[in-house]
């Protein structure tokens, strides 16, 4: 009865800021990202998906379902192989899709807290604190009113973390077919167990992601593969500057999409996913395999990965809980402790609305969303660096 109430009001946590913090009604289109996944799943359903990638078909399904974008096309940035995913929205009319969509949303970021209760044993009292601080966060509010899929990623991600725990393999992996929709994002926690020498489970996630290509290639054909390479990198570009990543604060520096920026960010990115593979062979034998995969992967693959937004930070609780309850963070000096504090608050709404909005997309020169995703994946890399030359080192 307890863990429903707190499911409850984390629930009404998550609302109340997203009601209050909501655009206005003729704006909100000018925000949502939900009509691509709409747009996308129609066309499948009426065998038109392989002209998906292509932007003046997608405006104009886009503007039929809904007619409040005025004209404006929000391109579809997912690969072929997830689409299959989207196809149920194609059952439900538009605007009974787009609300369920958001209260989708909202459970899933609620459910998120009760699994990490229960994954790190939280008391009630440190549940609902952390679900009031994600409340008012920026990551969490632009997830919800941008219609982004991050929360859902966030539960199946802890879905399978519970299930990997317990060596339940096919139920981990099934568990990861949502993050089919951004495997880029994935890609450096299955490098870190590529490692780590987790065969069985990379095996099942591996026929799983073939079936949805299978499927894919009949709903969509062959040429949504080749236009989706044409059009998607493009698509990114236009928005890379604004990500707290490697390659947006390089493109903030050279002040425009240059051949360096992207060819020096791709190769951290690389660097950086042979390094985790590296780290996840140091843990092949620790009892404590999946903490220190989830600790030191998701940091790091976000800050070097070549698309990210503010919103997937929320990917980042499963870390940041594990780092809290395990690191020697307590014995950390006053003065650092007071730069991570102010670090964090710039993640909370109204001051994240500011930074970002009044600072970062007016040109600001310097990210700090960046610099403190970069000092925390800093800071675990180290920290696991230590402890892997423990034999039985706890995450």
């Amino acid at each position: 009865m307890k863990n429903l109430l707190v499911f409850a009001f984390l629930v009404l946590l998550l609302v109340v800021p997203s009601l209050v913090l909501a655009p206005p009604k003729d704006y909100r289109f000018k925000v949502t990202d939900f009509p691509n996944y709409y747009a996308a799943a129609k066309m499948m359903a009426s065998k038109s998906g392989a002209l998906i990638y292509q932007p003046s078909q997608l405006q104009a399904t886009e503007n039929k379902f809904f007619p409040q974008l005025d004209g404006r096309m929000v391109p579809v940035n997912l690969p072929p192989f997830s689409l299959p995913l989207l196809l149920p929205l194609a059952l439900v009319p538009p605007q009974a899709a787009l609300a369920g969509w958001q209260i989708l949303l909202i459970l899933a970021l609620a459910t998120s807290f009760i699994a990490l209760q229960h994954m790190f044993n939280l008391s009630n009292r440190a549940t609902v604190y952390l679900g009031a601080l994600v409340a008012v966060s920026g990551p969490a509010w632009e997830a919800i009113r941008h219609c982004q899929i991050a929360p859902f990623l966030l539960v199946s991600f802890l879905a399978c973390l519970n299930a990997l725990v317990q060596s339940k393999f096919v139920i981990a992996a099934l568990a990861l077919t949502p993050w089919l929709l951004k495997p880029h994002e994935l890609l450096p926690f299955l490098l870190f167990l590529l490692g780590a020498r987790k065969y069985l489970f990379l095996g099942y996630f591996f026929l799983i992601s073939c079936f949805f290509g299978l499927i894919s290639s009949f709903v969509l054909g062959q040429s949504a593969y080749t236009n989706y390479l044409a059009f998607a990198p493009s698509s990114w570009e236009i928005t890379d500057f604004v990500n707290p990543t490697i390659r947006g604060q390089l493109l903030r520096y050279l002040g425009a999409v240059t051949p360096v920026a992207l060819s020096l960010s791709t190769l951290i990115w690389i660097l950086a996913l042979l390094g985790l593979f590296w780290c996840g062979s140091r843990f092949k034998d620790h009892t404590s395999w999946v903490g220190y995969a989830t600790l030191v992967s998701m940091p790091i693959g976000l800050v070097t990965a070549p698309h990210c937004h503010n919103y997937d930070l929320l990917l980042l609780l499963p870390s940041l809980v594990i780092l809290v309850k395990t690191s020697p963070i307590g014995t950390l000096p006053i003065w650092w402790k007071t730069v991570l504090v102010l670090a964090t608050t710039t993640l909370l709404l109204p001051i994240y609305i500011f930074v970002h909005y009044s600072y970062l997309l007016q040109g600001g020169f310097i990210n700090p969303y960046f610099w403190t995703l970069l000092a925390l994946s800093c800071y675990v890399l180290i920290l696991a660096t230590c402890q892997s030359k423990t034999p039985d080192a706890s995450a």
